[in-house]
């Protein structure tokens, strides 16, 4: 990848509502808008959730309160069998295929699936085990941050430095700590780690977009730091390395990030690359 390209990400999520022909719809969405990548959640509801377990508050009132967080996330679910035809019609339409596992079980099948990289969300940020699994791997990650602290985000890059470094040596805190102050672990994870900065309020304001916050992280973990989803095109700054946002294929899709979600844009892919391109030269 040229060093001043960046990657546009399409967040299809779970807005095909558990339908694998609305998921294919959003990859050509996604394609005709001239995104990079279409992303797509994987995971196992009833590894995910009880049957008791409650909607968050923003989900009752994007879907039907009547159901609970388990049959939700029954309904949003999406078939193993079904990311092979997603795969290939991305393939088809020129774009990349990508995937947030939510379970060990989800993730053992997205590695197998020899996809370019894993997408982890900031809910699982302080998630070790999926952490120290993906980098056991060896597959090249971008992290959400979300509402976590520096520190929150160097304990996770210490996990992470941990399962890059394959030392065989037994998971711990201390064995975390100790792998983060290691320089060969840094260069590792300067090598398949992308930070992703992100905001918890969807859609966005201006106001709240912090983009000094891709500064900080660049400054303080010396990885590439990431555009925030939802930041609008004309704050570009600091040339990101990947930006994504949120879409939908139709007014609604019964999906609870429907709300937070639009329409796919050709021109607004078109504008971020201009603007990029305008930046892209660092000498004078």
């Amino acid at each position: 990848m040229n060093s001043h390209r960046t990657l546009i990400i399409a967040e299809a999520g779970v807005n095909h509502a558990g339908s694998p022909q609305t998921a294919l719809a959003l990859v050509d969405a996604a394609a005709d808008a001239g995104a990079d990548i279409v992303k797509f959640q994987t995971f196992n509801a009833n590894a995910l959730a009880a049957p008791s377990a409650r909607k968050a508050d923003y989900q009752q009132r994007t879907t039907d309160a009547s159901e609970n967080q388990h049959a939700m996330l029954l309904r949003l679910e999406l078939p193993q069998s079904a990311h092979h035809h997603l795969i290939a019609r991305a393939k088809s339409r020129g774009i990349e295929f990508l995937s947030t596992p939510f379970d060990h079980q989800s993730l053992r099948f997205l590695l197998s699936l020899n996809l370019p990289r894993i997408k982890i969300g900031s809910g699982d940020l302080t998630n070790a085990p999926l952490l120290h699994a993906v980098a056991m791997a060896g597959a090249k990650l971008i992290l959400s941050t979300g509402m976590a602290t520096l520190g929150e985000v160097e304990d996770a890059l210490g996990v992470l430095a941990h399962g890059y470094s394959r030392s065989g040596e037994a998971p711990s805190v201390s064995a975390f700590r100790a792998a983060w102050r290691e320089p060969a672990a840094r260069q590792r994870l300067a090598q398949h780690v992308s930070l992703l900065h992100c905001t918890t309020e969807y859609p966005c304001p201006p106001a709240d977009v912090n983009l000094a916050a891709m500064q900080a992280m660049r400054s303080a973990f010396k990885l590439r730091s990431t555009a925030t989803p939802k930041a609008p095109i004309m704050r570009l700054r600091w040339s990101p390395k990947i930006s994504s946002a949120w879409c939908r294929p139709f007014a609604t899709s019964k999906a609870p990030s429907e709300t937070a979600s639009r329409r796919p844009s050709l021109q607004r892919s078109r504008t971020f690359q201009s603007r990029e391109k305008a930046l892209s030269r660092r000498v004078r």
